[in-house]
């Protein structure tokens, strides 16, 4: 789309960086940028349009918090009631969990290990699943250490589920994709497949396929960038998500002794050099590594979705790229 006059000089120097740093790196990218929760900018890159799917990796959990901070404002969810409540015949260790603990990475669940990122098992239901690692030790004892992982948010669906007793596809599509018009976003169903290159070159093959219904609430969601700024908007005010609400997102959650994670509920949280509070969530998935960013003074938001699994070279584009996409459109 054509930006509005006051963002026109911003938008064609991050349209040339994006061609300059990025583009040469991946098949394929959106960006859409807003402000004070309009669309300003929005453009593509190689061979996708306004409307391609992109896997977005972990910023399916902050969908996934979405639900979490709405059961919890509507009473239904205790945040720091133990996990069975909500979730029977867990393994001993897994009961005294809190959901809360779950949506900051404080659970001590484990993350990925060995070739599970690449799996291509299909799980008819959450709670399938969570034979994956339910059984695994603990990383540490729930509430003691940050430690970051997809499947604590497999764990946290699982509770969500139980405590109004419906899907989490159900979940999530009636309480996130519905309301915020996001007509181009739905679970991983297969039909977004993306990319990969080796590190030494940008020759791109196809990325094997996966199934992703192991961990839709942590990874398992396909968007576009403009679906995903109308999701990051509905966070600059309080509306269908009370002040309490996004209070429960947006503060840094801390461990036990109280050190402070800069991660929330769903969200990395920081203050940059200026004062600003920053949410924030990487995602990286087989065929998709994404960013988005909202400055909740400046009421700016920011997503860029790529379709190429992250390498280091990836990673350094992305990294060259992203700051000068957020300085541009800076108010």
């Amino acid at each position: 789309m054509q930006p509005p006059p006051a963002f026109a000089a911003a938008a064609a120097e991050a349209k040339q960086v994006i061609c300059s740093q990025l583009a040469g790196h991946v098949p394929a990218a959106q960006i859409a940028i807003g402000v004070d929760g309009r669309l300003v900018w929005s453009a593509t890159f190689g061979n996708a349009g306004e409307t391609t799917r992109f896997r977005i990796g972990s910023i399916s959990k902050p969908i996934a918090a979405d639900v979490f901070a709405l059961l919890v404002q509507e009473g239904k969810l205790d945040p720091d009631g133990p996990i069975d409540r909500y979730v029977p015949n867990l393994p001993e260790p897994l009961r005294p969990i809190t959901s809360r603990q779950l949506a900051g990475h404080l659970g001590g669940i484990r993350h990925y290990k060995d070739e599970e990122f690449y799996s291509n098992k299909a799980y008819a239901t959450v709670t399938e699943g969570l034979t994956i690692f339910e059984n695994d030790p603990l990383v540490a004892p729930p509430g003691t250490k940050y430690s970051y992982s997809t499947y604590g948010y497999s764990l946290l669906s699982a509770a969500l589920e139980g405590a109004v007793h419906r899907d989490f596809p159900t979940l999530v599509r009636t309480m996130v994709f519905e309301p915020l018009k996001m007509t181009h976003t739905k679970l991983d169903d297969g039909s977004a497949p993306g990319f990969e290159a080796d590190d030494d070159s940008d020759q791109f093959h196809r990325s094997p396929p996966v199934d992703n219904s192991y961990k839709w609430a942590g990874g398992g969601v396909l968007s576009t960038a403009e679906d995903l700024m109308k999701f990051a908007s509905a966070h600059l005010k309080s509306g269908r998500l009370s002040e309490a609400s996004l209070e429960l997102l947006f503060t840094s959650m801390k461990t036990a002794d109280g050190t402070a994670t800069d991660y929330g509920a769903g969200w990395d949280v920081h203050t940059d050099p200026r004062g600003r509070l920053i949410v924030s969530h990487f995602g990286s998935a087989v065929g998709g590594t994404s960013r988005m960013a909202v400055d909740r003074d400046s009421r700016v938001v920011a997503v860029l979705l790529t379709n190429i699994t992250s390498t280091e070279r990836v990673s350094k584009a992305l990294s060259a790229t992203w700051p000068e996409i957020l300085r541009l459109f800076d108010k």
